[in-house]
């Protein structure tokens, strides 16, 4: 059911998110995790937090990171792309689908190495994939595709496959396009009203609430059922006519 996308390990999720694009120091970051510790269990972070006092933090929390790297010139992804030119990928496909993504094919060849520590400031050594894909999605009955070229470092070891940690990694940006693009463009979730962490907390699960409470009340009513997240032109149109 839709509204069921909108729950506290989102709300979290958010407030977390916030702090991070407002460089909060590391104390308040601390703080809201220690306040959900079992809301979260690892970190995916894109290019702009590649930072090694963020990787620590999550260790401390015993929390794993999978981070996207695209700085080439970091001295860790040169001496992983050094061992990759020795080796043939470890995983190689055409015609991937991920359960969480219909509609959309990958084809993707993964490189990885273990126990790399030039990572300056890590405390832990980490693990290197590099991701090289092609992404093809159908938009207007056309295909769209689109390469890609990056790395990603992670905490997790050799029993989450390499497959399955650049899964975890593309699953961030289902979080971002499927409920906080259509909330902020559909629902008016625009303004931050408030800076400190338990605020942001308690105003998304207000926010949560409504939703949800919304959500209840229309598919009721309506009997309409949403099988790709949520849609809402379709379903502001459907409210409307009815």
């Amino acid at each position: 059911m839709p509204f069921l996308l909108l729950t506290p390990p989102t709300v979290f999720y958010t407030s977390i998110r916030t702090l991070l694009r407002r460089a909060a120091p590391l104390s308040s970051l601390k703080a809201a995790l220690c306040s959900q510790p079992t809301l979260c269990g690892c970190w995916t972070l894109d290019a702009l937090y590649a930072r090694a006092e963020l990787i620590n933090l999550a260790l401390e929390q015993h929390q794993d990171v999978v981070v996207k790297v695209r700085q080439k010139e970091r001295h860790l992804i040169r001496d992983a792309e050094g061992l990759f030119a020795k080796q043939a990928p470890v995983y190689s496909a055409r015609g991937v689908t991920l359960a969480e993504r219909p509609g959309v094919v990958y084809d993707v060849e993964l490189w990885e190495a273990y126990e790399l520590t030039t990572w300056d400031g890590v405390k832990t050594p980490l693990r290197c994939l590099r991701v090289k894909q092609v992404r093809r999605e159908k938009q207007d009955k056309k295909w769209k595709e689109s390469a890609d070229h990056y790395h990603l470092v992670t905490t997790l070891g050799g029993a989450y496959t390499a497959k399955l940690v650049w899964a975890i990694a593309l699953r961030r940006w289902d979080m971002e396009n499927c409920i906080f693009h259509d909330l902020k463009t559909h629902w008016h979730l625009t303004h931050c009203y408030h800076h400190e962490q338990p605020a942001l907390y308690n105003l998304y699960l207000l926010y949560c609430l409504a939703f949800n409470l919304f959500m209840l009340f229309f598919t009721a009513s309506c009997g309409l059922r949403n099988e790709s997240g949520i849609s809402t032109p379709r379903w502001h149109a459907s409210w409307v006519k009815s």
